[in-house]
């Protein structure tokens, strides 16, 4: 359960993935932290080598949900249920973030 205090101080946005070049952003799947966690644990229920403790490109991750779906719905449905199962970007370039930014 997310924190009251948490979700007063915060607001979701959606930005197309278009507004950005294929150098703005950089995707882990799934949370970077919990990506780093598997590669080394490397525990064979779970591990999938082609994914955890990789950092893709806006074109990698296209490629990858078009050929397998979203994670969760189709494929990396076996992780613990204590871990977050999604697709984590990094944003390199806040430029085209701006215009979002509340006024």
């Amino acid at each position: 359960m997310l924190d009251p205090i948490t979700l007063g101080t915060t607001v979701q946005i959606q930005i197309p993935l278009s507004a950005f070049s294929e150098c703005d952003l950089s995707f882990t799947y799934p949370d970077s932290m919990v990506s780093f966690l598997l590669s080394n644990e490397k525990n064979p229920k779970y591990y999938l080598p082609e994914y955890y403790g990789r950092v893709f490109t806006l074109s990698e991750i296209r490629s990858i949900v078009e050929t397998n779906g979203l994670p969760g719905w189709t494929w990396g449905t076996n992780l613990p249920s204590r871990l977050a199962n999604y697709i984590e970007v990094q944003v390199w370039n806040h430029e085209p973030l701006l215009i979002y930014k509340p006024k």
